[in-house]
C-alpha cells in the first residue's frame, strides 16, 4: 500500500521535472534568434580583430607607459593626465588592459567585441521589458548590428569607454525596469549607480541622465503621482550633473591644440549634420563638407518627423525620439565641423529601436489590409507579408554589413601605418637617448602630428621624446637642422633606414 502511495509521487515529479525542462527549452528557444544576431555581429567585425591601433590610441597608452599607477589614477581624476578626455573608469579599463596584455591589439578588440554583444543582448531585455514585442526586439538588435551609421565605433579601440558607456547606461535602464516593476527601491538604486559607471565611463554618457526620470513618465502604469516619482527618481541624476558636467569644462580649457566645447549657435547646424549621418549613411566621412546633398535632406526630413512624434506621439515614441536627441547633444558643442561616424553611437541605439517598430507596425498593417489569401495561390497573405518581408531585410543586412566591412577595412588601412611606425622605430632604433627627437625623411605621418609623437612616447617610456615627420613633398624644402641628439631615419615603404649620427658642428660622424 505504501508502495502504491509513493509511486505517483514520484511519477508527478518526475513528470513536473520534465515539464520544467520543457519549458526551459522553449524559453532557449524563443531566444534563439538573438543568438543568431550575436554570431552575426561577431562575424561581421572578426576580419578587425588584427587591426592595429590608431594614433590616437595611443595618448591613452602614454602615461601607462610612463607613470606610476596611482598616480596616473591621481592624474586623471584632476585632468593632470596626457590623455586629452576625463574617462576615469576608461582609464581604468585601458590600465588593466595594458597590464594585462601591453600592445596586443587583438586583446583589445576581443574586448571591445564583447562590450557590444554584452549590449545586444540588454538592448534585447530593454525592448522586451517596455513591451516592444519579441520582434521589434530582434529588429533592433539586428539593426544596431547591421546599420553602417556607426561604422568603427566598435573596431576602433578608442571608442572602448564609449562602448561601455553604452553598456552600463541600457543595464542601467534594464535594472529600473526591474526595480519599477518590482517596487524595489535597492533595484533602484543599483540603477543609478550603474549610471555613474557610465558616466565616469565617457563623460558624453551623462547627457543620457535625463532618461530615467522620462522613463517613469513614459512607462509608468500607475495612475496617480507618476510626476511626483519620476521628480523623486530624477534627483541623485540632477545632482550627479551638477558634480560632473563643470568637470568636462574646466577639463576641456586644460586640452591645448584641441577645439573648445561651447553652448553656441553652431548646434542647430552640429545637430542636422549628426542626424543625417545617423539616418542616411550614404557616405562616410568626417568634415560636414563630406556629406551629400541627399544626406542633408535625410536629416531635416527627420528632425521634423522626431518634431511631429515629439507634439502628436505616443509616450513611448516620444522616449525614443528624446532619447537620440540627448544622444546627439554632447557632439553638437564642438566648434569644429565634424561629424564622424563613432559620434552617433549613443544615439544609434535609441534610433535602431524606432526602426524596428515602425518596421514590425508595417508589416501588421500590410498584412492587415491584404485579404485574407491570396487567391492565385491560395495561399496565406500574411505568409507571403512576412516571407516578402524578411526577404527584403535579409538583402538589406547583406548590404549593410558589406558597407560596414568595407569602412572597417578603410580605417584598418590608416591604422596599418601605426603599426609599421611602432615596430618599425623599434626594428631601427631599439634605443633612443632621453629626449630625442626622431626625424624620419619621406614619413607618411602627417595627419596629426601629436600622433606619431604619443607612439614614441609609448614604445620608448619618454615622454619627451619627438617625432618630426618630412613628407615626401617637403624633403627639398627647409628640412629640420640636424643635432647629435637627433636620430635621422628614412621610410623606404619596406622599413627605415636609420642615418649616421651627427657630430655637434652638424657633419655626419665617421
Amino acid at each position: 500500500m505504501s508502495t502504491t502511495a509513493i509511486a505517483p509521487t514520484r511519477t508527478a515529479s518526475a513528470l513536473g521535472l520534465r515539464r520544467g525542462s520543457f519549458a526551459s527549452l522553449r524559453r532557449l528557444a524563443g531566444h534563439m534568434p538573438l543568438l543568431a544576431v550575436c554570431l552575426i555581429a561577431v562575424g561581421v567585425n572578426l576580419p578587425t580583430l588584427d587591426d592595429y591601433f590608431h594614433g590616437d590610441d595611443y595618448l591613452a597608452f602614454i602615461d601607462l607607459a610612463t607613470v606610476p599607477t596611482l598616480q596616473h589614477l591621481g592624474e586623471v581624476l584632476t585632468f593632470q593626465d596626457t590623455n586629452v578626455y576625463w574617462r576615469p573608469l576608461g582609464e581604468v579599463y585601458y590600465l588593466v588592459m595594458w597590464e594585462s596584455f601591453g600592445l596586443n591589439e587583438v586583446a583589445y578588440h576581443v574586448a571591445s567585441l564583447s562590450f557590444f554583444v554584452a549590449t545586444l543582448i540588454l538592448l534585447y531585455a530593454f525592448c522586451l521589458q517596455a513591451g516592444f514585442g519579441r520582434g521589434v526586439a530582434l529588429v533592433a538588435c539586428a539593426f544596431l548590428t547591421l546599420f553602417p551609421n556607426h561604422v568603427v565605433s566598435v573596431s576602433w579601440i578608442t571608442n572602448a569607454p564609449r562602448l561601455m558607456a553604452v553598456l552600463f547606461a541600457l543595464a542601467s535602464l534594464v535594472v529600473l525596469q526591474r526595480a519599477m516593476a518590482g517596487k524595489s527601491w535597492r533595484l533602484e538604486a543599483a540603477s543609478f549607480l550603474l549610471f555613474v559607471l557610465a558616466g565616469l565611463s565617457d563623460e558624453v554618457a551623462l547627457a543620457l541622465a535625463p532618461l530615467a526620470p522620462l522613463y517613469g513618465l513614459a512607462f509608468d502604469g500607475e495612475a496617480g503621482g507618476r510626476i511626483k516619482r519620476a521628480l523623486l527618481r530624477g534627483l541623485p541624476y540632477v545632482l550627479l550633473l551638477l558634480l560632473l558636467t563643470p568637470l568636462q569644462f574646466i577639463g576641456t580649457k586644460n586640452d591645448p591644440g584641441f577645439e573648445r566645447i561651447q553652448f553656441g549657435p553652431q548646434m542647430p547646424e552640429h545637430l542636422w549634420a549628426l542626424t543625417s549621418k545617423l539616418v542616411w549613411p550614404a557616405k562616410d566621412g568626417i568634415g560636414f563638407g563630406q556629406i551629400t546633398p541627399d544626406q542633408w535632406a535625410a536629416g531635416a526630413v527627420a528632425l521634423g518627423v522626431f518634431g511631429i512624434a515629439l507634439i502628436t506621439g505616443t509616450n513611448r515614441l516620444r522616449f525614443l525620439v528624446v532619447w537620440v536627441l540627448l544622444g546627439l547633444a554632447p557632439f553638437t558643442l564642438w566648434t569644429a565641423p565634424l561629424a564622424p561616424a563613432r559620434y552617433l553611437y549613443l544615439a544609434a541605439v535609441p534610433f535602431a529601436i524606432i526602426v524596428a517598430w515602425a518596421t514590425v507596425r508595417g508589416v501588421e498593417v500590410l498584412k492587415g489590409t491584404l485579404p485574407g489569401t491570396l487567391v492565385a495561390r491560395n495561399l496565406p497573405a500574411s505568409s507571403v507579408v512576412v516571407a516578402a518581408t524578411a526577404v527584403v531585410l535579409v538583402f538589406l543586412a547583406s548590404v549593410g554589413a558589406s558597407i560596414t566591412q568595407e569602412r572597417d577595412r578603410a580605417f584598418a588601412r590608416d591604422t596599418e601605418t601605426y603599426r609599421i611606425l611602432a615596430r618599425g622605430l623599434k626594428e631601427a632604433a631599439p634605443e633612443v637617448p632621453p629626449g630625442a627627437r626622431i626625424v624620419i625623411y619621406y614619413g607618411i605621418w602627417n595627419t596629426f602630428y601629436i600622433w606619431p609623437d604619443a607612439v614614441a612616447k609609448t614604445i620608448y617610456r619618454d615622454r619627451e621624446v619627438r617625432v618630426v615627420n618630412v613628407a615626401r613633398g617637403q624633403v627639398d624644402g627647409a628640412a629640420p637642422g640636424r643635432s647629435g641628439k637627433d636620430v635621422v631615419l628614412f621610410y623606404t615603404g619596406r622599413g627605415f633606414i636609420r642615418a649616421a649620427p651627427v657630430s655637434a658642428a652638424g657633419s655626419a660622424l665617421p
